[in-house]
């Protein structure tokens, strides 16, 4: 069985919600909604009863429970009896681009730690001229980008894309968010809303602008799947007559041979974009 799916029914039994349960885990709702579908697909029946208060373990849940942990105890127990010491070898550097930190990044390199034990890892969140510069230089293994550089030098993986999507709290008032979601993003927006330079908070990190707007009113770009909890809870509604702008996401590692540790890892980020691709609206 798989171990990142008990890992997080662990999770959701310890936080008490899959808000809570996802926000432990550094992805998003869905994502965890998706690997406890999965478990429970697995096992032929449900786990938890899930109300606004949270989620409730059912006579089911309650009996799996203690073997999951067992389970996981028993794990961690078999890894660390053959985990062999760092060396020089074990080692893997990888980036991303500041608007693709969380979840993705931050996810997989906590996928990584659980998974890839005796590697030594190093991140770094950067512009994407930067990540490429490193890339080039052999300081990084893998990147994470919007805009890809297309390079017989490089191997290049579109990994996913979803939407941008136009939100707005239901006042109205408030500053429009302008987020940085990439160099294409911007060529995109400047080319669709030429005069959408007034009244502009201008940010960096998605996460900071959503906050921000939540707590003070206004409207900004944010991805399809994070709005999502949002328009259904009716703390945000979508801007129907608005454009819609693609998010893509590329992976770039340099062409040649590869380590072990590093097609695991990989694969590993592959794993977890498939997960976020089944909840794209």
């Amino acid at each position: 069985m798989d171990r990142t799916l008990l890992k997080t029914f662990m999770e959701i039994v310890s936080a008490g919600s899959l808000l809570a349960a996802a926000e432990r885990l550094h992805i998003s709702q869905t994502a965890v909604t998706v690997r406890l579908q999965r478990l429970e697909q697995q096992l032929g029946c449900a786990l938890f009863v899930r109300n606004r208060k949270g989620a409730r373990l059912t006579p089911e849940g309650e009996r799996f429970a203690p073997h999951a942990q067992r389970l996981l105890s028993e794990w961690q127990l078999a890894v660390d009896a053959v985990a062999e010491p760092l060396t020089e070898q074990a080692r893997l550097a990888v980036g991303g681009e500041t608007s693709l930190w969380n979840p993705l990044l931050s996810g997989w390199l906590q996928w990584a730690q659980q998974q890839l034990v005796g590697v030594q890892f190093e991140a770094c969140v950067e512009s994407a001229e930067a990540l490429l510069a490193k890339l080039d230089s052999g300081e990084l293994d893998a990147v994470l980008v919007h805009l890809p550089r297309y390079h017989s030098d490089y191997v290049v993986e579109l990994l996913l894309e979803e939407k941008l999507l136009l939100a707005e709290t239901p006042s109205r008032s408030g500053p429009f968010y302008l987020v940085d979601w990439g160099a294409g993003f911007r060529e995109q927006f400047e080319a669709s809303l030429p005069r959408a330079k007034q009244h502009r908070f201008r940010v960096n990190l998605g996460p900071l602008a959503l906050q921000l707007m939540l707590a003070s009113g206004g409207s900004g770009y944010f991805r399809s799947r994070v709005l999502a909890p949002y328009f259904d809870s009716g703390q945000l509604r979508r801007v129907n007559d608005a454009p819609e702008f693609s998010y893509p996401v590329y992976l770039l590692t340099r062409r040649g041979e590869r380590s072990l540790a590093l097609s695991q890892m990989l694969e590993g980020l592959r794993q977890q974009a498939a997960e976020e691709k089944q909840w794209q609206l």
